[in-house]
C-alpha cells in the first residue's frame, strides 16, 4: 500500500504535535516536496517547531519522496494515442504521473529565478522553459539540477536558439564566432587614427604660436640689452636696476616657452615616426587605413 501524504504525516508526527499540522493538506505538503533540506529547515525554524517534532516531520517528507520516486520509476502505461497529434507535453505528463502535481514539478525544474523576483532575461526564460519540458517528460532529471541544466542548454542548441542579432549564444555554443569583434577592432583603430591626426594638427598650431612668441621675446630681450648699455653709459644706477629686472623676466618667459616648445616638437617627431612606420606596414599587409578612414567619415 502506497503511503499518502496525510497518512505519512500522521505516522511521522507525534501525538502532541501542533494541531495546525494535522490540518495540512496534500497541496501544502506538495510544496515541501520541492524544498531542499536547507529550505525545509528554514520553514520549520520560522514556526518554532521543537527539534523532535522537526526530525519526525523531515523523516515523513523523506519517506514520501522515496515513495513518489518508486512510483515514478514504475509509471503506469501511457494512454493510447488518438488520431489527433495536438496534445501538449503537460497532458502527457499528467497521464503518466498522476501522483506528482504539475505545479510542483514546474516550480522545482526552474533553473533561474526560483528564489528571486528579478526579471529574467530572454535566455534565462528559454532555459527555464526547456528545463520544465525536460522535467515533465522525465521527472527523474530533477534529482540532478546540473544534469538538467546541461540538457536544457543542449535542447536549446538543438532547437536553434538564437540571439536578436542572429548569432548563437556563447553559453550554448562556445565554438561559435563572436559577432562584431573584427569590425569593432577596425573601427577602434580608425577612431584612434583620427584622434591622433587631430592631436597632431592642434600640436602643430601650438608650435607655430609658441615660435612666434619666442621670436617676440627675442626682440624684447635685444631691446632690453641695448637699453642696459645706455643706462650703463649714463651711469643711471636706478634705471639700470629696472632694466636688469626686465631682462630677468624676459629670460624666465623665454625659458618657459622654450620648454613647452621642446616637449611639443618631441611628441610631433614621435607621431611622424609612427605614421611612417604605419605606412610601411600598410604596404606590407596591403591594408589601406586611409581609404577605410575616408569611407568611415
Amino acid at each position: 500500500m502506497q503511503p499518502t501524504p496525510n497518512s505519512t504525516q500522521e505516522e511521522s508526527l507525534p501525538d502532541d504535535s501542533s494541531s495546525g499540522y494535522y490540518g495540512v493538506g496534500e497541496n501544502d505538503l506538495e510544496q515541501f516536496l520541492g524544498f531542499d533540506e536547507a529550505e525545509i529547515k528554514e520553514v520549520l525554524s520560522a514556526v518554532s517547531m521543537k527539534p523532535f517534532h522537526s526530525a519526525a516531520f523531515k523523516k515523513g517528507i523523506r519517506e514520501l519522496r522515496h515513495a513518489l520516486s518508486v512510483n515514478l520509476n514504475n509509471p503506469p502505461p501511457p494512454p493510447p494515442l488518438t488520431t489527433s497529434n495536438s496534445f501538449s507535453i503537460h497532458s502527457t505528463y499528467l497521464a503518466a504521473n498522476p501522483s506528482l502535481p504539475l505545479d510542483v514539478i514546474i516550480n522545482h525544474a526552474k533553473i533561474y529565478g526560483k528564489n528571486s523576483d528579478r526579471q529574467l532575461t530572454s535566455y534565462e526564460q528559454a532555459i527555464n522553459q526547456a528545463a520544465i519540458e525536460l522535467a515533465l517528460s522525465d521527472p527523474a532529471l530533477m534529482a540532478n539540477r546540473g544534469t538538467l541544466f546541461e540538457k536544457a542548454k543542449a535542447k536549446l542548441l538543438l532547437e536553434g536558439y538564437t540571439y536578436k542579432r542572429g548569432q548563437s549564444r556563447s553559453k550554448l555554443n562556445p565554438n561559435a564566432p563572436k559577432p562584431g569583434i573584427k569590425s569593432s577592432r577596425v573601427n577602434l583603430r580608425l577612431k584612434r587614427n583620427l584622434h591622433a591626426a587631430q592631436n597632431s594638427e592642434n600640436r602643430n598650431a601650438r608650435i607655430s604660436e609658441l615660435e612666434h612668441k619666442l621670436q617676440i621675446k627675442g626682440t624684447q630681450y635685444e631691446a632690453a640689452q641695448e637699453h642696459k648699455r645706455i643706462k650703463t653709459t649714463q651711469g643711471d644706477t636706478e634705471g639700470l636696476d629696472k632694466v636688469e629686472i626686465a631682462l630677468e623676466a624676459i629670460e624666465r618667459e623665454r625659458a618657459e616657452i622654450s620648454k613647452e616648445l621642446a616637449t611639443l616638437k618631441s611628441k610631433e617627431r614621435k607621431h611622424r615616426w609612427y605614421e611612417q612606420r604605419k605606412k610601411v606596414r600598410m604596404v606590407e599587409t596591403g591594408f589601406d587605413e586611409t581609404t577605410a578612414t575616408s569611407v568611415m567619415i
